[in-house]
């Protein structure tokens, strides 16, 4: 998308770039795993839905008015590119932190294999639908529809999640005292 969006004259993108765009997509997962329980598990779909759809959003608009930035155009095209990149882990850090902190201990191994399954399940369709289907769209068009979508998911993921779940104790249901210990009193 990028390289359609940025160099439409090339095959691929610059390797300077995509190396750039790797490095914030590795600051952003750094930062993530670090900030993850003190902005909460709300505070990460924040960022990686509705900050990442916002900044692409933005970047469509950037691209659409490039006229108006001359030559600066590409920088902060490229720029807004590494920042949404940076913010894609956090979404993920938070549906995987909040598998892990909502489910008892008997049900929590099920939920994040659950989880994880859906979620690479759903990057490997969206990587297959967006190869077939980028060719024939402009990239500022994707953009918008992905940021959209950002977006869109954010406000569902906020209504619909049911709680916070950033230090709180783990749920680990009644428990009951094995035969042995009921022997032994």
């Amino acid at each position: 998308m990028y390289q359609h969006l940025l160099f439409p004259h090339r095959i691929v993108l610059p390797h300077g770039l995509l190396m750039l765009f790797n490095i914030g997509d590795f600051i952003g997962l750094a930062v993530s795993v670090c900030v993850i329980d003190l902005i909460g598990r709300k505070g990460g779909f924040a960022v990686g839905f509705f900050l990442q759809g916002s900044i692409l959003m933005l970047l469509a608009g950037v691209h659409q008015e490039a006229h108006k930035f001359g030559s600066y155009s590409i920088y902060l095209q490229s720029l807004l590119g590494v920042l949404a990149a940076s913010c894609r882990s956090f979404a993920w850090e938070g549906a995987v932190m909040w598998a892990l902190e909502v489910f008892r201990t008997s049900l929590r191994a099920a939920a994040l294999s659950s989880s994880r399954t859906c979620m690479q399940l759903m990057a490997v369709l969206t990587l297959k639908v967006s190869a077939e289907y980028l060719s024939q769209y402009p990239a500022a068009q994707w953009l918008q529809l992905f940021g959209g979508s950002l977006i869109v998911a954010g406000v569902i993921v906020a209504l619909c999640n049911p709680q916070e779940t950033a230090g709180m104790p783990l749920a680990e249901g009644v428990s009951q005292p094995c035969p042995d210990e009921r022997a032994q009193a």
